[in-house]
């Protein structure tokens, strides 16, 4: 179950950073500009941009076939 969770985390993760490069979270790039933020910190620190459609995470993990979303 640990494993299953930690696995869960990661892809959730990997997500919200994908986010950061959509059409929908150029306000986010633009916030994070402003404060001297570039590409390469947000890596870093692993920022990422939630979706407004609350349950993309829940389908994208779900259509990888993540046991978690049941």
């Amino acid at each position: 179950m640990r494993k299953r969770i930690l696995e869960a985390n990661e892809a959730a993760q990997e997500f919200y950073a994908d986010q950061l490069d959509s059409p929908e979270a150029i306000a986010g790039r633009q916030f994070l500009h402003g404060r001297g933020f570039d590409r390469e910190v947000a890596q870093h620190f692993m920022i990422g941009y939630a979706p407004r459609h609350g349950s993309a995470l829940r389908q994208t993990l779900k259509a990888k076939g993540s046991p978690m979303t049941s």
